[in-house]
């Protein structure tokens, strides 16, 4: 059975694997050095908080809530680390696009991506990461850099100055 392209577009979005917002080429282009991830290291993350870099990110829940059966990738503009209220090391990140289990859940939806959202991940719950070679500028919409509600204490945070001076 042959399907038109019509059909094969609407069984993806069905699915929850195209995302409407973001342009093909935008998300080759940031997952087209994926086969380049590193397990997650913590120097190359705060270097890519320091410069502006977008990171892609192999990532796979572990919390109360639930565990995700599998990985999945997201790219991120990572902004922060520090400690979560519960004591957990995370990264404060505006995730760009990629999938999220808590969206799936949610809606339905396997695979259902995400874009343009702030969210805190936990550091444990990154598989492996890999620098997009893309960068970011900010400051950026809803960014608190007087102060992150969601953390008890701030290691690296960006600087959109230093950021802008760099790139």
């Amino acid at each position: 059975m042959i399907l038109s392209e019509e059909i094969k577009k609407r069984f993806q979005q069905l699915a929850g694997i195209i995302s409407e917002n973001i342009s093909n080429q935008e998300r080759l282009d940031a997952f087209a050095k994926s086969d380049e991830r590193v397990p997650y290291n913590k120097d190359l993350m705060i270097q890519a908080i320091q410069q502006g870099r977008e990171v892609g990110v192999l990532f796979q829940s572990n919390n109360e809530k639930y565990k995700m059966p599998l990985a999945k990738y997201r790219i991120i503009y990572p902004v922060a680390i520090g400690i979560s209220k519960k004591g957990n090391p995370v990264i404060r990140a505006f995730h760009k696009m990629g999938q999220s289990e808590k969206v799936a859940i949610a809606t339905g939806k396997r695979s259902a991506e995400v874009e343009n959202t702030w969210r805190l991940l936990k550091i444990s719950n990154i598989k492996s990461m890999w620098l997009t070679g893309n960068f970011f500028r900010g400051p950026l919409e809803a960014y608190n850099a007087n102060g992150d509600a969601g953390m008890v204490s701030v290691e690296t945070q960006a600087d959109f100055n230093s950021i802008r001076k760099y790139q």
